[in-house]
């Protein structure tokens, strides 16, 4: 398994590759976000592709220089990945996950077939995007993030 985080370059677009989108901390802590703890379950199923991390590799401050690098990182490989998995832990309080928002509808628009949604029970504000989900995919959204990493690897397995 390969992960390759946003203060990475891009050398050649990954084949079967799956993007954790879904908040980040404004702090950028990879050791206290929820993509570590997916990552840990990826390498756990045995995945052997690439996991796209949003997020900086050390704990360096994101800065108002690293806007245009970053949103382009992220179109990028969101724009190719085999699965998008949204993973929504929302809380108002700390990570409303408000470019989340924008980015599931984008690309529940545009590549329903490869989106997964998923959230833990406790989030909120997620009624919009399950009735979306719903109607452009026909499938339920994950309340499990194990179980979304395996859907995940799933889906990718069946593109390549």
């Amino acid at each position: 398994m390969n992960a390759l985080f946003s203060d990475e370059p891009i050398l050649e677009l990954p084949k079967k590759s799956v993007f954790l989108a879904g908040p980040t901390s404004r702090d950028n802590n990879f050791n206290t976000s929820w993509r570590k703890e997916a990552l840990a379950m990826f390498e756990k199923a045995g995945f052997n592709g690439t996991v796209c991390i949003p997020e900086f590799s050390n704990m360096r401050t994101f800065t108002e220089e690293d806007w245009d690098k970053q949103v382009k990182w992220e179109w990028t490989l969101l724009d190719n990945a085999d699965c998008i998995l949204f993973w929504v832990p929302r809380d108002m309080n700390g990570m409303p996950g408000l470019t989340t928002n924008l980015e599931f509808g984008t690309y529940l628009a545009e590549r329903p077939d490869n989106v997964i949604l998923a959230y833990p029970t406790w989030a909120s504000h997620t009624e919009w995007m399950t009735i979306r989900y719903r109607m452009k995919t026909g499938r339920e959204p994950f309340l499990d993030l194990e179980d979304a990493v395996h859907a995940a690897i799933t889906m990718c397995n069946r593109r390549n």
